[in-house]
């Protein structure tokens, strides 16, 4: 259904165009067998092109079968699905993994925004979460932003992409329409 959702949207909306489709995935379904051919059939029964599509997979995949996990994101990635790592920096992540998954979005975990703004520690972890992103050509998205304080630390750290109740809290499709006519930036 997201996915027919998604593309009469952006038949509806031309501004929309840029826009991708973020879908949460868990651990078990990253790792069921039919997963590919799921997502390339409601895809193309949609009409969607699979470059239009970030999958969000948590750190948690880390610590399971890794191995089928890295050959499962290897052959969506194929396809031109972009893969993102949901809540970085709180789990079970190495370093070395950010290499091995291949993942194109790393979204650093709303504990670590949380109190940048006074937390010494947290601005110099996500200070430095950003400058090993830019360095692997990772794009990073800031999640959890609630206040000016931490949108401004975050700016000062140079990171570009953010979410979180500042901007705006979770709306219903008509509610994002009625922003998209009323010409709120969504990108």
């Amino acid at each position: 259904m997201a996915f027919n959702d998604f593309v009469r949207w952006r038949q509806r909306h031309p501004r929309t165009r840029g826009l991708c489709l973020n879908i949460n995935l868990s651990v078990m379904q990253v790792l069921q067998e039919d997963l590919l051919a799921d997502i390339q059939s409601i895809a193309e029964a949609a009409g969607m092109n699979l470059g239009q599509l970030i999958l969000e997979i948590t750190e948690s995949i880390f610590i399971n079968d890794t191995a089928r996990a890295i050959e499962t994101i290897r052959k969506l990635k194929r396809l031109g699905v972009s893969i993102s790592i949901d809540d970085f920096g709180t789990g079970y992540a190495s370093l070395h993994y950010l290499n091995q998954f291949d993942v194109d979005l790393v979204k650093i975990d709303k504990v670590l925004i949380d109190d940048i703004s006074c937390n010494m520690t947290k601005f110099s972890i996500v200070s430095s979460m950003l400058d090993l992103c830019r360095k692997l050509d990772l794009k990073v998205v800031a999640e959890g932003i609630e206040t000016q304080g931490q949108l401004e630390k975050l700016r000062q750290m140079r990171c570009r992409l953010g979410q979180g109740h500042y901007f705006s809290p979770p709306q219903d499709m008509p509610v994002i329409e009625e922003m998209i006519k009323n010409g709120v930036t969504l990108a």
